[in-house]
């Protein structure tokens, strides 16, 4: 995490926030700590494709394969990496929660 926070730049509370709260933030810096965090994750490949069986095996039957690509295609076009792993993981967290907090 602490990589993540170093290399986007993104604010430590904020980050510390999601991560524990699952708590969302709009500044660019925040989407692209989101983007270093699931590539590391396996969700997001350098190329900014997503894995789609390794995003549902982080879950862990938490969310289904169907229910992963229905928050992945939309994206599929969005060439800002950032926005596209905060895109993806905003509707994930909406999934399994009905909704969540953005700042």
């Amino acid at each position: 995490m602490t990589e993540c926070i170093c290399a986007s730049n993104a604010n430590p509370d904020e980050s510390y926030s999601w991560f524990r709260n699952r708590t969302f933030f709009k500044s660019s810096c925040f989407k692209c700590l989101l983007r270093c965090v699931t590539t590391k994750m396996g969700h997001f490949k350098t190329d900014g494709t997503v894995d789609i069986d390794g995003t549902v095996a982080q879950y862990r039957g938490v969310l289904t394969k169907d229910q992963v690509t229905k928050c992945v295609t939309p994206q599929q076009n969005n060439l800002d990496l950032c926005d596209k792993a905060y895109q993806i993981l905003l509707c994930n967290e909406k999934t399994i929660r009905g909704t969540v907090v953005v700042y």
